[in-house]
């Protein structure tokens, strides 16, 4: 890596960076926001998720990813773990970035908060210490603050009826853009362009109803969820066959038409599981609540620290 100055090193890594990273852990005292992908579990003893519960920060947040591991929703435990442990967490769907942050520098790069993406994978890698007032670090605060908003947003039975809202909007905004083919091949063209629109819709509806689901109907939703981005996946493979090809082949479109109806069914079939789901959970769950609570208290540290 490269010293650009006393307060920037980056470039490509080759060498074990755990004990950088592990002590932006150890010497945050006001807050300490990991945000990732991929995490070496945190009853590992060389676990970056170990060293942030473990820090002497006053707020203690992360970051995480709605899942990575199909319909076995992993990053829930790992989200129950940490609120048990005083470590607030928000779910951000659409997130791949990787980063650290405690009130005096940062880590941010390609590697994963995993033992092998940081002590053997090549990556790109920066590790910066802040200015006394430095805009990067309000970047990352502010995208942390707007991160807690949607707990606050989401979390309460009392706004349920604004979830169930925005679960609806989405799908009837993204409703219609999987189109069969009968005539015309632009409606292969304009399908395969709304996919990653469509499923981004797909995960911000389990991303609203997240907080206000029980155990039981969070995993029905998740594995209805992932059946419908399979059928997803496969119109888009399909799709690129069809538009590719020098003559269209009658199987694949078959096979295309087959799953944009499979899909279209599911996509329905979804919104109203959702909204059945929210309005049947009649209390909330105990970790949402400690891990409101948690993010209420902590919210005020960042924003006290945005405003020094």
């Amino acid at each position: 890596m490269i010293q650009h100055n006393k307060l920037e090193k980056s470039g490509i890594k080759i060498a074990d960076i755990t004990h950088d990273v592990h002590s932006i852990a150890s010497n945050a005292s006001k807050v300490l926001i990991i945000c990732g992908y991929s995490f070496t579990k945190l009853t590992h003893i060389r676990s970056v998720l170990k060293q942030v519960v473990n820090s002497g920060a006053l707020a203690k947040h992360c970051i995480l990813p709605l899942d990575l591991h199909g319909s076995k929703d992993a990053n829930r435990q790992t989200a129950i773990d940490l609120i048990k442990n005083g470590v607030s967490v928000s779910v951000e769907s659409m997130n791949h970035s990787k980063w650290l942050m405690s009130e005096s520098s940062l880590y941010f790069g390609s590697a994963n908060f995993t033992m092998m993406s940081l002590e053997r994978r090549i990556e790109v890698v920066t590790f910066r210490n802040f200015l006394p007032i430095d805009p990067l670090r309000s970047e990352f605060l502010d995208f942390t603050l707007a991160s807690f908003k949607k707990v606050k947003k989401s979390s309460y039975r009392s706004k349920l009826h604004g979830v169930i809202s925005r679960n609806d909007k989405l799908i009837s905004s993204n409703s219609g853009l999987i189109k069969s083919l009968n005539t015309s091949i632009e409606k292969v063209s304009s399908t395969v362009k709304a996919i990653g629109q469509v499923r981004s819709s797909l995960f911000l509806v389990m991303e609203n109803s997240y907080w206000l689901l029980n155990d039981k109907h969070r995993m029905i939703l998740w594995k209805f969820l992932h059946q419908t981005l399979n059928a997803l996946g496969r119109i888009e493979a399909n799709g690129y066959r069809i538009l590719e090809a020098e003559k269209i082949n009658d199987r694949d479109v078959k096979t295309y038409n087959q799953y944009c109806e499979i899909f279209n069914r599911n996509y329905k079939l979804l919104k109203s599981l959702a909204d059945d789901f929210l309005e049947s959970s009649k209390t909330e769950d105990e970790v949402t609540i400690q891990n409101r609570r948690l993010a209420l208290t902590y919210e005020k540290t960042l924003m006290q620290l945005q405003t020094s």
